[in-house]
């Protein structure tokens, strides 16, 4: 019995009372019944914008979008939303600095962030 980010493949689907549920669903179910789920959230923000490796194991982007409580949100800001319940998470400023290196910041409590001072955070 697997828990967390490790319990289902990232195609693999299950169904619950006859709901199809896969990751990015999971972690959305997970939000609803606590919006406080800095883990959920965490996980979902990297899922979103992770799109694993390509042959050469260089990291892939999908930049997708998810509804959770009908609202869309992005892998960067799940992880605002993790710094707004927790604002020295590690894993938050971590994850929000990989996904920047490309380039582009971020705007939390009025400061804007890029790769490397999310990067700094996290330390």
């Amino acid at each position: 019995f697997k828990l967390g980010a490790d319990a289902l493949d990232l195609e693999e689907v299950i169904n619950v009372k006859g709901i199809p549920y896969d990751q990015r669903k999971c972690f959305a179910k997970a939000i609803e019944i606590n919006p406080r789920n800095t883990q959920a959230w965490c996980n979902l923000g990297s899922l979103l914008e992770s799109g694993g490796h390509d042959a050469l194991g260089t990291p892939k982007k999908r930049n997708e979008t998810t509804n959770v409580n009908g609202r869309p949100y992005t892998g960067r800001e799940c992880c605002l939303q993790v710094l707004e319940i927790e604002p020295l998470s590690t894993n938050a400023w971590f994850n929000l600095g990989d996904m920047l290196l490309s380039g582009g910041s971020v705007k939390f409590r009025g400061t804007s962030y890029t790769a490397l001072t999310c990067l700094m955070r996290a330390v």
